[in-house]
């Protein structure tokens, strides 16, 4: 699978409840929305979704999954306003690396209590399994929906 930014190929990581695409070069991530519900409040996560599905507004870049037009949806970020992609087939949400810093621009690496609570809800049965950009990704998210 390709990034939908810098057309580099993805690395993918499983986790229980979905997966994460991830691109060393440019810092983008896909992330499912299912995986997403997990982290973020249900509200937030409903209304990217409901975006999703009511938008005709399609993005140029494509799906790194199944390489249709994604569609381009709002999400606030404190006071900044972001633009996302989602595929609505797949249910994925690509957050280019500077909409994940936007969201959470003072966002360190996470303790190893944070790390713990976020391999319980990443369903990861043993954390030194999981790479550092699982964590640092996850404390993106945390700082992004204000977990």
């Amino acid at each position: 699978m390709d990034c939908p930014r810098c057309e580099k190929q993805l690395a993918v990581t499983f986790c229980t409840g979905g997966r994460m695409l991830m691109c060393a070069y440019c810092g983008g991530t896909a992330v499912t929305v299912e995986m997403l519900r997990r982290f973020a409040p249900q509200e937030r996560v409903d209304d990217i979704w409901r975006q999703t599905k009511s938008t005709r507004e399609k993005s140029t870049r494509s799906c790194p999954s199944c390489e249709a037009k994604m569609r381009r949806v709002m999400s606030e970020a404190g006071e900044q306003v972001v633009i996302l992609e989602t595929c609505a087939l797949c249910h994925i949400v690509w957050f280019d690396e500077s909409e994940l810093k936007a969201f959470s621009p003072d966002a360190t690496e996470p303790t190893e209590d944070e790390k713990d609570e976020a391999a319980k809800h990443l369903g990861v049965k043993d954390r030194a399994g999981a790479s550092d950009e699982v964590w640092r990704f996850a404390g993106r998210l945390r700082g992004l929906f204000g977990g």
